[in-house]
């Protein structure tokens, strides 16, 4: 009975200080995983700060490079500045010089009455130069636009009997002889006039009409005894009377 008595008591310290050991471990298992964490948190800390750092350093980079861009758009805009002030002034002299050739272009500039003298000059003989090739169409266009846009020039009555001729060469007698006849009403001061009523003596030969071409002819012989061509007429007249 006295030993269950004196172990009983051993027995119950012994579990005690069991249950004592075995919280121990537990809190001992606790606190280690608690440093544990609280070493990867340190880890992440430190992480963390050297992020901040580099993320401070870059906005400071950042902002450092916005200014120097700051600075450099401000000297190209007092460059483009200086620029435009140049530019305006070169526009200035242009416009100056402009001015200036315009009035010496308008003092060298023909009057319209030059104008006119000279397209005349042309179109007549544009005109003229389709006749000598042959191209007789074309050169009654030519001659016909010479009689509307000149008709007071002193070539109209020359115009004129180009047409006429050009007729004659395509042997469209008639046409020719109408042509010709307005040479003789229409310039009646010309010279062409003794031209003309020659090419319808000429034109009312060669349609058979021969006492109508020795009429013309000597009417020329009467009334024109100076004329230069007068040798062609009196051959003709002298065909005509011996045919």
């Amino acid at each position: 009975m006295k030993k269950i008595l004196f172990i009983l008591p051993l027995t119950l310290i012994i579990l005690a200080q069991c249950s004592r050991g075995a919280q121990f471990q537990k809190l001992y298992t606790i606190t280690e995983k608690n440093c544990q964490k609280i070493d990867s948190l340190s880890v992440v800390a430190d992480n963390n700060t050297k992020l901040i750092a580099d993320i401070k350093d870059s906005h400071s980079q950042s902002i450092k490079s916005m200014e120097d861009k700051l600075v450099a758009i401000e000297i190209i805009q007092s460059k483009m500045s200086m620029l435009e002030s140049k530019l305006n002034n070169i526009n200035s002299k242009v416009s100056s010089q402009q001015e200036i050739l315009n009035d010496l272009q308008a003092e060298s500039k023909p009057t319209s009455s030059e104008q006119k003298e000279i397209s005349f000059e042309k179109l007549y003989q544009e005109a003229r130069n389709s006749y000598l090739d042959k191209e007789f169409q074309k050169s009654i266009t030519k001659f016909t636009e010479f009689i509307k846009k000149f008709p007071d020039n002193t070539l109209a009555a020359n115009a004129q009997y180009w047409i006429g001729e050009c007729y004659y060469s395509l042997e469209q007698f008639e046409t020719a002889i109408f042509h010709f006849d307005k040479v003789v009403i229409n310039y009646p001061e010309s010279e062409k006039v003794v031209d003309a009523k020659l090419k319808i003596a000429f034109c009312l030969s060669d349609m058979g009409e021969y006492e109508g071409a020795l009429t013309q002819l000597r009417e020329i012989k009467k009334h024109f005894p100076d004329y230069e061509r007068m040798n062609i007429v009196r051959d003709k007249i002298m065909q005509l009377e011996n045919r």
